[in-house]
């Protein structure tokens, strides 16, 4: 049967076991700790007795905040000075801000219009600007780190309520998909939204994943928008804008141009081996393609010509494929290199 007490510090009623009544003191190890800690001091403002922590009683002169107040109060109405580390000034107390230092509020080594002049020079301003400017570039590195792991988060997310495969040729490999707008309106509705990336797939979700949305590889959804159709359901594809005649004669100027091309470089992707030109793309073997093309100005059938008259440079550029072509520019490497790996 339990045994109440009373708690020597706090004087409140508590229970403890019969075995134990005989030694034991306090109600909780606070009270035991506070019982042992404390010490018994005369407030320097109200003359009353109060406890002080011993590790703060060498410093502790006030009750509460209300008399430290007072007595700092009265310290400078009875012409208590300080010097001013700075403009070696003699001035009243109420001439210095305070300030908690080592557990106890002291008043500061500089006056208040020293502080105001120094707060607002040259140095300050440039220190406080570098400061920022440093703070800025951590917050937008963790900002950007953020966004790559939630956009990939969200883009698994969408897939997976998408079926997870491309609609076309059945291709489930998550580096490899892309949203398709079913009814190519997809360069309008990105002007009029101004959605991309994980913007676009936030607005998806709430706009619940709509139907006029699917899935498919980025090889199918590149010749989806370059041709009418996409190679797998047809055997000749032309050009989705080719109506008239001058477009129809530059449509196979292009695609002699892009056989020529790819021709010389071997006719096929150099990492899956994937042959049908329509899914072909020029890579940059070590990366710089937007720096290029934005440097040259060319891009598509200039670029082609370009390259035709440096006469294929081999080394720097080599053919893939745009689903190995994409992840290799969004995600660092193709998953087929580590799927050889794994076989090897």
């Amino acid at each position: 049967m339990p045994v109440t007490k009373q708690c020597e510090r706090c004087e409140g009623n508590y229970l403890v076991a019969p075995r134990k009544a005989n030694d034991s003191r306090f109600c909780s190890r606070a009270c035991q700790q506070a019982k042992k800690a404390v010490v018994k001091k005369i407030c320097a403002a109200c003359g009353k007795e109060y406890e002080a922590w011993l590790c703060r009683a060498e410093h502790s002169t006030y009750c509460s905040m209300k008399c430290r107040n007072k007595g700092y109060e009265s310290k400078a109405l009875q012409g208590y000075s300080k010097r001013c580390n700075e403009c070696r000034g003699v001035k009243s107390l109420s001439e210095f801000s305070q300030v908690f230092h080592r557990g106890k509020l002291r008043y500061r080594s500089k006056c208040r219009a020293c502080l105001r002049a120094c707060h607002s020079s040259e140095q300050v301003k440039e220190r406080q600007k570098l400061a920022y400017l440093q703070d800025r570039e951590r917050r937008l590195d963790k900002n950007k780190e953020y966004i790559k792991v939630r956009t990939r988060e969200l883009r698994a997310q969408i897939i997976n309520s998408y079926g997870g495969k491309c609609v076309c040729c059945g291709e489930s490999t998550l580096e490899f998909l892309a949203i398709d707008h079913i009814f190519d309106d997809g360069a309008q509705h990105r002007r009029e939204s101004k959605l991309r990336g994980l913007a676009f797939y936030n607005w998806l979700i709430k706009q619940g994943c709509p139907k006029t949305f699917q899935l498919l590889c980025h090889n199918c959804n590149t010749a989806k928008a370059f041709y009418a159709t996409c190679p797998h359901k047809t055997d000749a594809p032309t050009l989705k804008h080719g109506v008239n005649k001058n477009g129809e004669a530059m449509r196979r100027h292009v695609y002699k141009l892009r056989i020529e091309t790819f021709a010389a470089y071997g006719g096929q992707c150099a990492c899956c081996g994937e042959s049908a030109l329509e899914f072909l793309a020029i890579d940059h073997v070590n990366g710089g393609g937007s720096k290029q093309r934005r440097e040259l100005k060319r891009r598509g059938v200039n670029f082609y010509r370009w390259l035709k008259k440096q006469g294929f440079p081999q080394g720097e550029y080599q053919a893939l494929c745009h689903n190995c072509n994409m992840a290799k520019g969004f995600y660092g490497e193709c998953p087929h290199g580590r799927i050889k790996e794994r076989a090897a």
